[in-house]
């Protein structure tokens, strides 16, 4: 697409050449701060969106299979999501058994085709958020990232709950 398609995310040749850096909070799964200032859910996302989007971060560009058989290409900007997914992820790793993370990848596929499918009332849905809620209750912490031309790493976390210990 062209870069004048997106009005969140700078195309990453344009982003700034010297890295940036965003620390994310998480009480029981949820993003709750950024860069140590706790904020609303909503204003949380607005800036992160900014920063990330300012880096390049979160052009996504993918083929996806439609309900009803056909593939479709899909472009979206998502440096938001992109961004705290990416820490919300590095989290649990720290703080979720290997078990735990395995199962959690198979219960969030089923999940997402669930909700895609127009399914939210599914009793298993409901199921799935049990077992979501109860994983989600030991990922506090802090997940610090480097944000360069259109790319994510992390480069630091904390967290009580961590079973990596120094």
């Amino acid at each position: 697409p062209p870069n004048d398609a997106f009005e969140w995310v700078v195309p990453p040749e344009d982003a700034p050449s010297t890295p940036g850096y965003v620390e994310l909070g998480f009480k029981d799964g949820i993003p709750t701060s950024v860069d140590g200032t706790e904020t609303s859910t909503l204003e949380l996302i607005k800036t992160v969106n900014r920063i990330a989007g300012g880096y390049g971060v979160g052009i996504v560009d993918q083929m996806e299979d439609r309900l009803v058989g056909i593939k479709s290409r899909e472009v979206y900007e998502a440096p938001a999501a992109t961004t705290i997914i990416e820490a919300h992820r590095e989290l649990e790793h720290m703080v979720l058994t290997r078990h735990e993370i395995a199962f959690k990848e198979r219960v969030e596929k089923e999940w997402a085709w669930l909700v895609y499918s127009g399914l939210w009332m599914e009793p298993l849905r409901f199921a799935l958020d049990s077992f979501i809620r109860t994983t989600q209750r030991r990922v506090d912490g802090m997940i610090r990232l480097k944000l360069y031309k259109g790319g994510i790493r992390v480069v630091g976390r904390s967290s009580e709950n961590s079973l990596y210990k120094l």
